[in-house]
């Protein structure tokens, strides 16, 4: 090879270096550029998805709570649908006073008041109830006592047999009121 060709040899060598290095001034930073502007999107991506799946949370826990609501103010809730203590209590003895009525027994006494219970938002109203039942009455007297709303959960019962086929009645139960919420 000659003096010139040995030349151009090296001085194409040295474009070569000259381009690879220009080009890796060039191509290093924007390589950078589109990593940190790639991994800027990335994070932009995550958050709005984050604040997406917050933001159908939300909702869906609201509609939850707003069926909540609208089944809570309804009577099959099976809740007391008194705003007051004095109400519901009232509401409740007025029940059973029916309920006895319509099976043809006598009430001699009743109580409801309500107690503080150990859960939040709900008031328990005990009950204490006294009278008299025709004995074929009983089981429709249970039932209709028990499995209509406002529910009242019969916790001691006793039935002691009098004159011509009439119970005398004593049981004790509890309904439930709910609070409203404390804003």
């Amino acid at each position: 090879m000659s003096a010139g060709g040995r030349s151009r040899a090296a001085a194409i060598a040295l474009l070569a270096g000259v381009v690879a290095i220009a080009g890796a001034a060039l191509v290093v930073p924007a390589g950078l550029y589109w990593s940190k502007t790639g991994n800027i999107i990335n994070d932009a991506r995550s958050k709005m998805t984050r604040t997406d799946r917050r933001a159908d949370a939300r909702a869906a826990l609201t509609g939850q709570l707003d069926e909540w609501q609208d089944f809570v103010t309804t009577p099959v809730s099976g809740f007391v649908l008194h705003a007051t203590d004095e109400a519901a209590s009232n509401a409740i003895q007025e029940r059973i006073d029916n309920i006895f009525k319509t099976f043809g027994g006598d009430l001699n006494t009743v109580t409801a008041e309500a107690q503080t219970g150990p859960r939040d938002g709900v008031r328990t109203i005990a009950i204490s109830v006294e009278g008299r039942l025709p004995r074929a009455n009983l089981a429709p007297f249970l039932t209709k006592l028990e499995s209509e709303p406002a529910y009242i959960i019969v916790t001691e019962f006793d039935a002691r047999k009098m004159k011509n086929e009439t119970l005398k009645l004593s049981f004790k139960g509890e309904a439930f009121r709910l609070l409203e919420p404390a804003l």
